[in-house]
């Protein structure tokens, strides 16, 4: 969360996307994540990556996840 410089709270969102094989890349920092914090980010998310790719599937009913990169 920021603050907007009228003092109003912002939600900040961090981007990033999984990819085909494995892993997750950061598409931004606009929330100025400390390098060390993001990368202990990056790692809880690409080694569930079989998870959040299981739940994408079934929550959209498909068979196979499409990938951009």
């Amino acid at each position: 969360m920021s603050i907007s410089p009228r003092g109003i709270q912002i939600i900040v969102a961090q981007r990033c996307g999984l990819q085909k094989l494995d892993g997750c890349i950061i598409s931004d920092n606009k929330s100025h994540i400390p390098h060390k914090e993001l990368e202990r980010l990056l790692e809880l998310i690409s080694a569930h990556y079989f998870v959040i790719c299981d739940k994408w599937k079934k929550h959209f009913n498909i068979k196979e996840i499409k990938f951009y990169c």
